[in-house]
């Protein structure tokens, strides 16, 4: 199977879970540093923003 890096399906598949329990349980004025949050799902709300 061809290895795409970070790109991989798994990886993919992890990313979007991420996303949608980041959807999920984030408030609609987040205040990051009030949440538990792990740098990589950090990351992936500024990425979302990013995209918005």
């Amino acid at each position: 199977s061809e290895k795409l890096g970070l790109f991989s399906e798994e990886k993919l598949d992890y990313y979007e879970n991420q996303k949608a329990k980041i959807k999920e349980f984030m408030p609609t004025n987040p205040t990051l540093e009030s949440y538990q949050l792990t740098l990589w799902q950090k990351s992936l709300i500024q990425e979302k923003s990013l995209l918005n």
